[in-house]
């Protein structure tokens, strides 16, 4: 049986493999490339048991590692800072730490919704940036409007449509840019 501790960042994981008794077998930086990855856990026995750090980006391994069946285990990051709580943390530290907690069934894990559920999720997140990001614009160009009333200008647009909303506040949105524009070059 061999336990995997996987401390995964954007562009590289940090693994360590540790047999039943504790002894670590083998460390290694891996770039986050997909062939990469693939290769890596092909060579594992199918009895491999993985923990993996869940980071904001865990789906990509996970869902990498699901297709080799292996045991798989989201750690639970405040509980698991809880119990293996160290002065120094690194890389090589956490993935040995995460290998260990697995080994010795002490792992707090996380709960791992099925595919389905992700890409729903998935697309519910997406959902509300977009929804957050459209309420931002508004506000800024609601903003720009209402200053450029309090300045004295008139609007001369008929705003019955938001082509027509959003002709006019481009409008005061680049002649405000170049009106910063004009005021930094001075």
């Amino acid at each position: 049986m061999l336990y995997v501790g996987v401390d995964f960042h954007k562009n590289y994981s940090f693994v360590t493999e540790m047999d039943k008794d504790g002894e670590v077998k083998d460390q290694q930086k891996i770039d986050n490339d997909r062939t990469i990855l693939k290769g890596y856990l092909s060579k594992l026995p199918s009895d491999t048991k993985i923990a993996l750090e869940a980071t904001c980006n865990w789906y990509y391994f996970y869902e990498l590692a699901e297709e080799y069946d292996f045991d798989i285990s989201l750690a639970h990051p405040l509980k698991t800072k809880a119990i293996a709580s160290a002065r120094l943390m690194n890389d090589k530290i956490s993935s040995t730490t995460l290998a260990h907690l697995l080994r010795a069934n002490l792992l707090p894990k996380a709960y791992i919704p099925d595919q389905e559920t992700r890409d729903i999720r998935e697309v519910l997140r997406t959902h509300a940036f977009l929804i957050s990001m459209r309420t931002r614009i508004k506000n800024s160009v609601i903003g720009v409007i209402v200053l450029s009333c309090y300045r004295g200008q008139t609007l001369k647009c008929e705003m019955s449509n938001s082509t027509s909303l959003l002709i006019f506040c481009s409008f005061f949105i680049i002649r405000s840019i170049s009106r910063a524009d004009l005021l930094t070059a001075e």
